[in-house]
């Protein structure tokens, strides 16, 4: 049979139309053109395309996006069938409506498919002059009944779409758009994209019968509005993409001038809501892609640094004037649209000369004495060339203006007007992505987002002798009158060093090594800004060689001994820190002496010093350094150890004293001592008891998660399961059992983490497990805790444990996990694990013996939800975890991670555990209530949305597997029940 000219296929394609994702609207219509128009006129009746086209209109005036694209491509699909189409439109009913086809003439002569483009759209004009009407009359009430962004968008899509032979009916049909849009459009909604609070914006009602009909939240007047600018935009950019190059005749120079170009100017210099002005500048790259490239204009493109937004910026008095919040609005996107749509055969001319003109401008570098710029010019520059180091059409052009931009980033931010400030912090990120790329991993300062020292000082040779005199001048901290000087820019300075690496032509050319910069990362030990000081200590790690390391190590060292200033002293101790933790291994010896020599002579004074921050950073060197101590020491080791974990004094009894000494030191200090009491091997100290204390004091939610996650990262058990289920309990048993706080919560989500690893060790028993089905029961959970269900499950495949109740309140709360709104990617890796427990616990012959109860049906809707979710890992795991739950009852199932495949093992499986008829009811009851396959929020905005009309319907696009693939499948197994 074949497919394209089966008779179901057509109803089908044309409910696609209205579907919620493009993609699929695009799809379904270019399968509707391939279809052959007998096929296509058998099914598709006059009537039924009358009613298409019907539907078409009335979605013209709904405020839902949704409808908007459905309403565009519903009209498109005329296309199929030009001729008929165009005799069913011109003798459509539509006297409910404020379309007339009277007086119209339709040329019999005209190709169909451009006579019905020229039909549509003077419909489309039509229902665009009664929406202008209505907002005339009251813009807040039309942007919920009479919106004007749908209409644009099916104007848009047909101009994409026409057909163009007939230049006398299309210049004048191209005239009214643009007149409606320019005269009435315009002016409508640019008094609201353009006010300084766009969101918030209301205009004034003075007529009081319209009061009750208005809506009275601004949100549906600013979104009427911006998407009005975008769709106004888009419809330009189809005009100058499709129109203009190939027919000159149709739309003039002027026309160009006089609407296309002044709109795009007055929307990018004015707009203030960001909608807007991104939205245009798609246009506008269309507009200059056009002009650049016609001999009739290139005028034009002179004109731009003349007479344009741009070319006020040059001028210190008109530069006022433009747009200083919301980072210059849409002046970087005028810029960045009008360079990167230069023809590669100009090799960048333009780009060049604005750079050349950027650059001082954010320097604050005046080209001679007798101009400056404003501290508005400069920000507008640094605003502009963020946007030009982030285009990638621009790709390497930018390149040889990197170092000077970098420069410009970096002096901006000694500015004391915030605002260049601000404006220097994002130009410096672009900065950092361009030279460095996009960052791998969670780690913004890893080797891997970095650069050999010796690679970037070639590619930005400029960029040496800056840092160097930067880093002399930043690392003063202190004034000749004393004040303290917090040297700001210093920050930037250390990033791009912390991004450096030595490479192993390091010695090669001394000019280029990164050696120069360690006296200057010593010196910022002393900053009085605390992230400084990390920052230096990561840095230094990350610069050094190697073979500097031992000598690094030693000078840190000698200035420990003889420093008294706690910033200083935290500096050194961080620099300590990370520079040991990149100690190559042929030197640990040597530097773990030297280390150990620095704590033997320095523990007493820093661990009673009252800068509880120094000893923090002085207990991490002793925990990282333990192994060099116990070796170089082994006598005085447990010594500066008791000390370092607060059990030096007198008359200290270990297993009830510390809980009381660590509550009064601050959280830096109780996890630096929690670290280093879980990492000693000595069984005296890191005991049950002490260790208990700990997690039963409520007051130090820190130490819990410390401890509770070092034991299961690490996999050592500190405690038994016993231990952890009385800490689970008395954790819950502090707080009300309704209103956990977060903390607590973590803390119990983590203890059940590791008991359920315990149960896959088989290490609880059946008494063990009545107790945590106790303690995990005495709460009430406002949202559904993936660990506690994930304990719950595994406790299920305990002899004993398995009964009706546990499993159908396991499946509640993960139905109502899988359909809420808070799922995460790790909530829904565990969500997996607990329906592969429950199925192993229901069909495991050597787990259970066989049950005289039936599995209940939601198992397998959270079967379906998982293996068709939208994350590809999910349901690859899903697909996975179905070949061994069901293998008992499917045994030909195939290991395969296609979904397709894996529902119709789950549903042979299904037909396995039931009788047929209750295999036909489930089925018929999927199909019947397509509900259950729709998030709460959204069961819940539909039963809104039948008493109240919203501008974002909550049931939209809501469904949380492939609908189409998913009822194929139920329908076909449905069927062979009967």
């Amino acid at each position: 049979m074949d497919l394209l000219n089966s008779q179901s296929l057509v109803p089908t394609l044309v409910c696609c139309l209205e579907d919620t994702y493009e993609s699929t609207q695009q799809r379904a219509l270019s399968l509707l053109t391939t279809i052959s128009k007998e096929i296509y006129c058998t099914i598709m009746t006059d009537s039924q395309l009358s009613n298409l086209l019907k539907k078409a209109l009335k979605y013209l005036y709904s405020s839902r996006t949704q409808d908007s694209m459905s309403a565009a491509y519903m009209l498109l699909s005329s296309f199929v069938d030009s001729r008929r189409s165009l005799t069913v439109l011109s003798q459509l009913d539509t006297s409910d409506m404020k379309v007339s086809f009277e007086n119209l003439a339709i040329s019999k002569s005209t190709n169909s498919a451009e006579e019905l483009s020229l039909l549509l759209i003077h419909t489309v004009l039509q229902v665009i002059r009664h929406q202008v009407d209505e907002a005339k009359n009251d813009l807040v009430l039309a942007s919920q009944e009479y919106p004007l962004y749908p209409a644009l968008m099916s104007l848009r899509y047909l101009l994409r779409k026409a057909v163009v032979t007939d230049v006398n009916r299309w210049s004048k049909i191209i005239q009214e758009v643009f007149a409606v849009i320019h005269n009435d459009i315009h002016l409508l909604v640019a008094p609201v994209v353009c006010h300084s609070s766009p969101e918030g914006y209301l205009p004034p009602d003075d007529t009081e019968d319209k009061a009750p009909r208005r809506p009275s939240l601004p949100q549906y007047l600013v979104v009427c509005c911006w998407r009005t600018v975008k769709e106004i935009s888009l419809v330009y950019g189809a005009i100058m993409e499709n129109v203009v190059p190939t027919h000159h005749n149709i739309v003039t120079k002027n026309q160009i001038c006089e609407y296309i170009k002044s709109f795009y100017e007055s929307i990018l210099q004015q707009a203030k809501h960001r909608g807007a002005f991104e939205m245009a500048y798609t246009g506008y790259c269309s507009y200059w892609h056009t002009v650049w490239r016609l001999s009739s204009c290139q005028d034009l493109v002179a004109e731009f640094l003349v007479d344009s937004p741009y070319s006020m910026l040059l001028n210190k008095d008109l530069a006022e004037s433009l747009c200083a919040t919301r980072r210059s609005a849409g002046l970087p996107f005028m810029v960045q649209a009008y360079v990167t749509a230069e023809p590669r055969l100009q090799n960048h001319y333009a780009l060049i000369g604005i750079m050349n003109t950027l650059l001082p401008m954010s320097l604050n570098m005046p080209l001679d004495d007798s101009t400056s710029y404003s501290q508005a010019q400069r920000v507008h520059a640094l605003n502009i060339l963020r946007a030009l180091y982030k285009a990638s059409p621009l790709g390497d052009a930018v390149q040889p203006f990197v170092s000077v931009g970098l420069q410009s980033a970096i002096t901006g931010y000694k500015s004391q007007v915030w605002a260049v400030r601000n404006a220097s912090t994002m130009l410096f990120s672009a900065l950092i992505t361009r030279m460095f790329g996009v960052k791998q991993g969670k780690d913004d300062l890893s080797k891997q987002s970095g650069m050999a020292g010796r690679l970037f000082f070639q590619k930005y040779p400029e960029m040496h002798p800056f840092l160097m005199q930067e880093l002399e001048t930043c690392t003063e901290f202190r004034a000749p009158d004393g004040q303290t000087l917090l040297q700001p820019s210093l920050y930037l300075l250390l990033i791009v060093l912390c991004k450096l690496y030595p490479s192993q032509k390091e010695s090669a050319d001394a000019s280029l090594s990164l050696d120069v910069f360690v006296p200057y990362l010593y010196r910022c030990a002393s900053s009085p800004v605390y992230k400084t000081r990390m920052l230096a200590a990561h840095a230094l790690a990350n610069t050094l060689s190697q073979d500097s390391v031992p000598e690094a190590m030693k000078y840190l060292c000698e200035n420990v001994s003889i420093s008294s200033e706690h910033n200083r002293l935290h500096g050194l101790f961080l620099q300590v820190y990370h520079l040991y933790a990149c100690v190559p291994d042929a030197s640990l010896a040597s530097v773990g002496e030297t280390v150990a020599n620095m704590l033997r002579s320095t523990y007493r004074a820093i661990l009673s010093s009252r800068c509880e921050l120094v000893k923090a950073s002085y207990i991490d060197i002793i925990k990282g350094a333990k192994q060099q101590l116990v070796d170089v020491y082994p006598d005085l080791a447990p010594t500066i150890i008791m000390a370092a974990l607060g059990a030096s004094k007198e008359g200290f009894e270990w297993s009830t004293d510390i809980v009381q000494d660590w509550t009064k030191v601050s959280i830096d200090l109780q996890l630096s001592r929690c670290r280093l009491l879980l990492d000693t091997n000595e069984p005296s100290m890191c005991t049950r008891e002490v260790l208990l204390e700990l997690l039963h004091c409520g007051r130090m939610y820190e130490v819990h998660h410390e401890i509770l996650s070092t034991s299961l990262a690490q996999g050592i058990q500190f405690l038994s399961p016993e231990d952890y289920v009385d800490v689970m309990a008395h954790m819950i048993g502090q707080q009300d059992h309704h209103h956990l706080s977060y903390n607590t919560l973590q803390s119990v989500n983590l203890s059940a983490d590791i008991l359920s690893e315990a149960c896959s060790r088989c290490t609880i028993n059946l008494s063990l497990a009545m107790k945590i089905k106790k303690v995990i029961g005495s709460i009430v959970w406002e949202q559904p805790s993936m660990s506690l269900l994930r304990l719950e499950s595994h406790l299920l495949t305990l002899t004993g444990c398995l009964t009706l109740e546990s499993v159908h309140s396991i499946l509640e709360e993960l139905l109502n996990y899988l359909r809420g709104d808070a799922v995460d990617t790790e909530g829904l890796r565990q969500s997996v694990e607990i329906a592969k427990l429950i199925g192993q616990a229901l069909f495991y012959p050597n787990v259970h013996a066989k049950t005289d109860w039936e599995v209940p049906p939601s198992f397998w809707v959270a079967w379906v939800l998982l293996i068709f979710n939208l994350d590809s890992d999910i349901s690859s795991r899903a697909c996975v975890a179905i070949i061994t739950v069901f293998a008992v009852l499917d045994p030909e199932s195939r290991k395969d991670c296609d979904p397709h495949i894996s529902m119709s093992s789950m549903l042979r499986c299904m037909r396995a555990v039931y009788h047929d008829n209750t295999t036909k009811d489930i089925l018929q009851n999927w199909l019947e209530h397509p509900h259950i396959w729709l998030s709460l929020a959204a069961v819940q905005g539909i039963d809104e949305c039948e008493d109240e009309d919203r501008l974002f319907e909550k049931a939209e696009g809501q469904l949380l597997c492939d609908p189409i693939s998913f009822y194929n499948i139920v329908r076909h197994y449905q069927r062979s029940l009967f």
